[in-house]
């Protein structure tokens, strides 16, 4: 209850931002080819009353376009998520400015997010209909990502976010991204404390889609080694 009162206590609080000049200005536009991301700081907290307590991005401005791997890292106490969340239009306070393709384009993959209630077929597709991909897509996918023994449960019904591991949940967010093909991908620290094993296959999934622009936000010695991103740091 604690958190939900904190975000709508912050939700609250967005009326407000505006006139006191302390919202990130956020831009999705279809003629944006590019993420940019220009003199970006966020505020750690909500209502952004303080700058000087806040993360910015050391890069005074930092792009990615199609096809390209960026990793933004930041030392153990900052709170990375909160640039996630700022570009996904969560979190407004802050100052800078983040440029961003449309909402279609872009496919965000949070560490802890849920998985929504329906059959496996149903959790992959999302939020596409199921019937937008064919039975092999999914086994595919599936199976890429270190999932195949799950091919024949498709159709099953169940509470997959309590059946399934965290690993599991990971693996199952990338094969989501494996049938969506966005044009951009931002994920928010999905390895830290996965399996080893599970680490390198996503990863190498991860390296074998083409033509996305992946972003990610976190420390993962296994995104960096086997993707070899660009680097921007969150001080």
């Amino acid at each position: 209850m604690q958190r939900v009162s904190v975000f709508r206590n912050g939700l609250i609080q967005m009326d407000s931002v505006e006139q006191h000049g302390l919202a990130i200005e956020l831009q999705r536009s279809a003629d944006n080819e590019k993420i940019r991301l220009r003199s970006v700081t966020i505020c750690r907290d909500a209502g952004g009353q303080d700058l000087e307590r806040g993360f910015r991005l050391r890069e005074a401005e930092v792009e990615i376009g199609r096809g390209d791997r960026l990793m933004i890292n930041g030392e153990q106490g900052v709170n990375r998520r909160l640039l996630f969340a700022a570009m996904a239009g969560l979190w407004p306070w802050g100052q800078g400015r983040i440029e961003m393709p449309e909402q279609s384009d872009t496919l965000f993959i949070a560490q802890h997010g849920y998985l929504p209630t329906g059959t496996l077929r149903e959790i992959l597709a999302y939020p596409r209909a199921p019937q937008w991909f064919a039975e092999a897509d999914y086994v595919a996918a599936l199976t890429a990502c270190g999932l195949g023994e799950m091919a024949p449960r498709l159709d099953e019904h169940i509470r997959w976010d309590k059946k399934l591991d965290s690993d599991e949940q990971a693996s199952i967010r990338i094969a989501n991204a494996l049938l969506l093909k966005p044009k951009f991908i931002v994920i928010d620290d999905l390895l830290e404390g996965l399996e080893k094993q599970t680490q390198d296959t996503l990863a190498e999934v991860l390296n074998g889609i083409d033509g996305v622009a992946i972003i990610y936000i976190g420390r993962s010695e296994t995104f960096l080694s086997v993707l070899t991103p660009a680097l921007a740091h969150l001080d």
